[in-house]
């Protein structure tokens, strides 16, 4: 497995020329600091390349270290965490129900376009989402550096008066400062009434 030189994620570029890319091996290429994809070269086809996000849909696990397989006549790469079967040319998980009849997910993980052209070299087109068009996202972009609309939230050192974790600490102290006023309160009372019955 090679790491190959960066490409800008816009444009098409070439890898390596065919006969440095024996059948059946993989290359990683470098879209950019967060964005990998692994070029596999097909072991039934040669000249044929398959090209996919480098981390799976699932839970971002190494495809480049997968094993492939043949299921339902379409070549699959297996991630090598959770045994998930993704079709190397659509990129749909493939997987078997009870009645071991095929199940797919589509729209799972990005493919992206390859060719060779006359002097052997191999290309690749990366294709990313457009943003704002829920259509053009796959399942593995979460994992592979594409920032969906997610509002995550900014730890920052000392502030402990905010969020949910402070509102049901706050809540808790007002709980408890409740039940001890309740509580000696009663005990008041109940030295009260002994006092008078004493008294009596």
């Amino acid at each position: 497995m090679d790491i190959v030189h960066e490409m800008n994620n816009t444009q098409e570029k070439r890898l390596v020329h065919i006969d440095d890319f024996p059948q059946g091996s993989r290359k990683i290429v470098k879209l950019d600091s967060e964005r990998n994809i692994v070029v596999i070269h097909d072991p039934k086809n040669y000249g044929v390349f398959h090209a996919l996000d480098a981390l799976c849909f699932h839970h971002g696990g190494p495809l480049c270290k997968g094993d492939i397989e043949e299921i339902f006549e379409r070549l699959v790469i297996v991630c090598p965490w959770h045994k998930y079967k993704i079709d190397l040319e659509t990129g749909t998980h493939i997987d078997t129900d009870l009645q071991k009849k095929p199940r797919c997910t589509e729209k799972a993980q990005r493919v992206h376009e390859t060719a060779v052209d006359s002097s052997g070299y191999v290309w690749i087109k990366p294709t990313m989402p457009t943003y704002g068009i829920s259509e053009t996202y796959r399942r593995s972009d979460t994992y592979n550096g594409v920032r969906l609309n997610q509002k995550q939230e900014v730890k920052i050192a000392g502030r402990k008066n905010d969020g949910p974790a402070a509102r049901r600490r706050a809540r808790l102290a007002r709980l408890q400062q409740k039940n001890k006023l309740t509580s000696y309160f009663n005990k008041a009372e109940n030295t009260n009434m002994d006092a008078d019955q004493t008294m009596i």
